[in-house]
């Protein structure tokens, strides 16, 4: 297991990054929230959070690696109230991620998703998809089954 050296962000620093994080992901994840309020979807938009189930309140919240240790003030916990309590490990003027609540398990799936990321970005993007995509998520599915049913694709089954 590999060993982090631990950086300490200046609080400041790490505040500015939880500022443009929010900013970045924010629109995203309350636009999510109002479609779905009033019944609405967007085929690519809310992937993210319907199919691998992800919170849109959680990926709003910025939160620091592993290897970083956020230095706070008093006040912090009322502008960031999620830093505290069960993931989070309090020093005396600072703050860090709790390593000893995350399983083995997680660790494993966070390196794989990182390797491959990384291996991601080695390789040269294709763009030829055509639609195919489209179809291999609604192949073999019964009409009440396909997930955007709105929505059509951007292929005809016959052009395939």
């Amino acid at each position: 297991m590999t060993t982090l050296k631990t950086i300490v962000l200046p609080e400041e620093i790490w505040t500015a990054r939880a500022k443009i994080h929010h900013a970045l992901v924010g629109p995203m994840c309350d636009a999510f929230i109002s479609r779905r309020a009033i019944g609405l979807t967007h085929p690519v938009h809310d992937f993210l959070f319907t199919y691998y189930n992800c919170s849109p309140q959680k990926l709003k919240q910025w939160i620091p690696s592993l290897d970083e240790r956020l230095e706070t003030s008093q006040d912090i916990a009322e502008e960031y109230p999620y830093l505290s309590g069960y993931w989070f490990y309090s020093h005396a003027n600072s703050l860090s991620v709790n390593k000893d609540r995350i399983l083995e398990k997680t660790r494993q799936q966070a390196t794989f998703v990182a390797d491959l990321c990384s291996n991601i970005l080695q390789r040269t993007p294709r763009y030829h998809c055509f639609g195919m995509h489209e179809w291999a998520m609604v192949y073999k599915l019964s009409p009440e089954d396909i997930r955007h049913k709105g929505h059509r694709l951007r292929l005809k089954p016959e052009d395939l």
